[in-house]
Parts: structure tokens; sequence; C-alpha cells
């Protein structure tokens, strides 16, 4: 959660049931007061989602399994102790 920056937003692709309950617990320990403008996106895994990540300008991309991903070059392994897998834009850094 350090990691993130004021005003980045994060992408949660995941099964439905268990995004939006993730991405509340993840807004709680990113943006507990609401005022460093990090905004929380989530997809679906079982669709193309790619459209999110330049529609909604994500830096942040995490994965609750191993989906298919229509990351590019442009994205970094973000090492972590989690299960997740977890991406970062490589201009954002």
């Amino acid at each position: 959660a350090d990691e993130v920056e004021d005003g980045e937003n994060i992408l949660y692709v995941s099964e439905p049931y268990h995004a939006m309950h993730r991405l509340y617990t993840l807004q709680i320990t990113v943006d507990p007061e609401h005022d460093r403008g990090v905004r929380g996106y989530w997809a679906d895994y079982q669709y193309n989602w790619s459209h999110i990540v330049d529609d909604s300008d994500i830096d942040w991309v995490i994965f609750t399994g191993d989906w298919q991903s229509y990351l590019d070059e442009n994205w970094v392994k973000f090492d972590t102790d989690t299960d997740y897998l977890i991406y970062h834009r490589i201009s954002a850094l």
C-alpha cells in the first residue's frame, strides 16, 4: 500500500464475487481518509478488460489468479509476499 502514489489508479482482476470486497479492503489500506485521489476499478477475469487500462489511466493491476493478461512490455511485475500477481506500469515508476 505504501508504494501506491497519490492519484494512481488500481485495477483488480478477479472473480466478480470477490472483487468488490477486496477493493473495499484495499481502499481502507491505501486511502483510508479518501484524500489521496486513489481510484479502484475491478474487472471480471473472464472478459477482456484491456480497455479499462487505457480508459481509466490504470497504474497498478492486481490479479487474484493466473488469469489471461492483456498487459504489454510497459508493465513490470511487483514483488509481494501475497498470493496475488501485481503489476505496475513502468512509466509510472
